[in-house]
């Protein structure tokens, strides 16, 4: 069996990056924590800059390097705490129109109520181009 290592991997003109053919992987990926404290805390990210409490439930993402358009895919995730779990849903632009292609905004509701809620671990990630 053959292995290769290699530190870097790049096209054949040796300054960009190589590009990926026949698979996609994720563009960026942040897990926050908008419980604990008081302040939201990015936990662990991928090509997330930084994140800005919009209020409860809302995070805006900040992406290091910008999608290629405004439209790309946004998969979301909840960790809630289920002594008060009655449903969850999160939605990413929840205004409509505020998805830009180096912000994404993240909203959590409780699907009982339809309120704004925070919850512990809220996680996202992007699939799509970059710029």
């Amino acid at each position: 069996m053959s292995e290769l290592r290699a530190d870097t991997i790049t096209a054949s003109d040796g300054t960009s990056p190589v590009t990926l053919t026949g698979q996609t992987a994720a563009k960026a990926h942040g897990l926050t924590d908008q419980k604990t404290g008081g302040t939201q805390t990015l936990r662990t990210s991928f090509n997330v800059s930084s994140i800005s409490d919009g209020g409860t439930g809302l995070t805006d993402y900040s992406l290091t390097s910008s999608m290629s358009i405004s439209l790309y895919t946004v998969v979301l995730g909840v960790d809630t705490d289920l002594a008060s779990y009655s449903g969850n849903t999160m939605l990413a632009d929840p205004a409509g129109g505020n998805m830009t292609s180096s912000v994404v905004p993240v909203k959590n509701c409780e699907t009982s109520t339809g309120g704004d809620q925070d919850q512990e671990y809220t996680s996202m990630c992007v699939m799509g181009d970059l710029a």
